[in-house]
């Protein structure tokens, strides 16, 4: 038998970093799973990450950091100098990243950064035949 293809991260009192604003399911989400949510908010000029701040909410504590890109509800496209921050950020916490990367796919021109890579990601995309097939999805690693 082969062993389960997924893994459980148990989430209870850890906290979890998502940018504000954010999609409006994710907060209950994270509580109905016991994770304590910690939002960054992104500077409303540009809606790019704010590094110091972000910086500052890791700590021992920190579980998941949730992205998106395009971020909703804004549209960003977060740059590859944030994608790395985060993974810089996320490999000195050891902290998994949840890429929530569903609406990627409403952008067939452009390309779109992911901060997916073996270690430590999770992605959420969809798997339908227009979707993971078009080979816009480019990962990178530090």
């Amino acid at each position: 038998m082969s062993p389960p293809l997924h893994h459980r991260i148990e989430l209870y009192l850890s906290q979890v970093i998502i940018f504000d604003p954010q999609y409006d399911a994710y907060i209950p989400l994270i509580i109905a799973n016991g994770g304590i949510p910690r939002s960054v908010k992104l500077d409303p000029s540009d809606w790019s990450v704010p590094h110091e701040q972000l910086a500052a909410a890791f700590n021992d504590k920190t579980k998941l950091i949730l992205i998106n890109t395009p971020h909703n509800p804004t549209g960003k496209i977060f740059s590859r100098e944030d994608l790395q921050f985060i993974a810089a950020l996320c490999h000195k916490w050891g902290v998994y990243a949840v890429c929530d990367e569903v609406r990627r796919l409403l952008l067939p021109a452009q390309q779109i950064l992911s901060l997916f890579t073996k270690t430590k990601t999770i992605l959420i995309a969809q798997c339908s035949s227009g979707g993971l097939g078009r080979g816009r999805l480019q990962p990178f690693t530090l």
